[in-house]
């Protein structure tokens, strides 16, 4: 703020008293590019990992302590690729308490990957039993000590359950894949209803698959839910054909059948996000996008702004692109909708070749802007990546959407609700 202002004296007094207490954040940056490098060995990964722990204690947390919890996740799943079990158990066990719930993540991750593929599959449920008991323990726990979280108790219980459906999932998914749809059910029960809210598509799907195996007269209804919720999938669309062709003994009125519970998810999800709606300034930036060019927002008054905060590093977000270049295309002939992709959060030292190199590699469309100095990413208090925001004609945030929620058709229509809601409410 001071530096808005251009009291340079009181900036610069800031900021030492910030580097006193947390350290320079171009140390900690230097000591990054080294955990980072392409060419290292693991045993200098392993050098670099180390050195990171010893610089940085545990308190205070360092401002950029997203960074540290992304490098100890990667680190293990560097030892995981390598097959370097006994060091993978051994950082696992012994990692600080507060890395807990990346250790976990990762547990998570191996394990999705494995079911994926059909392989490991007793290893993948040991990892996915651990992370998913760890998750489920955490709901019910008070908050950490000392958490600076602007989040309310209410906030962190909801995240925490979302964390815990996401890892049932894995879990059941894992027992489904060996065979034990019984001991699945309650697990995918768990992740697509009782938690999960009928709030995420392939999850929905999951269960359904178990339920057609153990409980198939459970089936319409489920689907059904998850249809009107606006979570489905062309398989859970099926199972409820094949549903109604054996009640009805024919498929003669199913197409408007079906017709109708999608037309009660479009308005329900309408009415949804019409609650959700927000009306607040978006902060103004000018950043230099890949080709070298300035786009300022200040510029794109007049058209409606979807502005995504992305990070090469960032999965979820990386799992967003295909629906966000759908979305893209969608909106290509429109001059009224603009897309900006702003990359933040990075270390590497060339941030403009990392990004032109991920987007080429995979051949989006995307006007990307660098975030080069994590400004902009700040003024819109973002938290976590990907983040999205819908900024209507006149400037001002109408949605905010944090994260993706796994199925890109999904993404399209709800962005698609969020302009269209945008272009009607937009306020001077």
């Amino acid at each position: 703020a001071y530096q808005r202002v251009q009291q340079k004296e009181k900036a610069e007094a800031v900021t030492k008293r910030k580097e006193e207490k947390f350290g320079k954040k171009e140390d900690r940056m230097a000591a990054y590019s080294g955990f980072l490098r392409k060419k290292s060995s693991i045993a200098e990964k392993r050098k670099d990992y180390e050195e990171l722990w010893r610089t940085f204690p545990a308190e205070p947390k360092p401002i950029d302590w997203q960074y540290m919890k992304y490098i100890h996740s990667t680190y293990l799943r560097m030892l995981a690729d390598s097959n370097r079990w006994d060091d993978f158990k051994k950082l696992a066990a012994e990692a600080r308490p507060d890395l807990k719930a990346e250790t976990m993540q990762t547990y998570n991750s191996l394990a999705w990957d494995w079911a994926k593929k059909g392989t490991k599959l007793e290893e993948a449920a040991n990892f996915s039993k651990q992370a998913t008991e760890w998750a489920k323990a955490q709901i019910t726990q008070p908050r950490t000590a000392g958490d600076p979280s602007a989040r309310t108790d209410a906030q962190i219980r909801k995240s925490r359950e979302s964390a815990y459906s996401t890892y049932a999932d894995t879990y059941g998914y894992v027992l489904f894949q060996q065979g034990k749809a019984t001991e699945a059910l309650p697990y995918l029960e768990d992740a697509a209803v009782t938690y999960g809210k009928f709030k995420n598509a392939e999850i929905n799907e999951r269960y359904i698959q178990a339920l057609q195996k153990i409980n198939p007269d459970a089936v319409k209804e489920v689907a059904e839910k998850s249809i009107k919720k606006g979570k489905t999938t062309e398989a859970i669309n099926v199972a409820l054909k094949q549903i109604y062709i054996k009640t009805k003994a024919s498929e003669e009125g199913f197409d408007p059948y079906l017709a109708d519970l999608k037309r009660i998810a479009a308005e329900n999800s309408r009415a949804e996000l019409r609650e959700k709606m927000i009306l607040k300034p978006a902060p103004a930036f000018s950043l230099v996008n890949l080709e070298g060019k300035p786009v300022a927002l200040a510029d794109l008054k007049g058209k409606t702004v979807i502005i995504d905060f992305w990070a090469t590093w960032c999965g979820p977000c990386i799992a967003s692109f295909p629906g966000m270049q759908k979305a893209v295309d969608k909106y290509k002939n429109d001059p009224n909708v603009v897309f900006v992709f702003v990359d933040t959060w990075q270390t590497e030292a060339d941030k403009r070749k990392n990004a032109a190199d991920f987007i080429e590699k995979k051949k989006y469309t995307f006007n990307v802007l660098l975030d080069d100095k994590d400004e902009v990413v700040t003024s819109f208090k973002v938290s976590g990546i990907p983040t999205k925001f819908i900024v209507d004609k006149s400037g001002n945030i109408r949605f905010k959407s944090v994260g993706f929620g796994g199925n890109t058709d999904a993404l399209v229509e709800e962005l698609s609700t969020m302009i269209a809601l945008a272009n009607e409410n937009s306020q001077p």
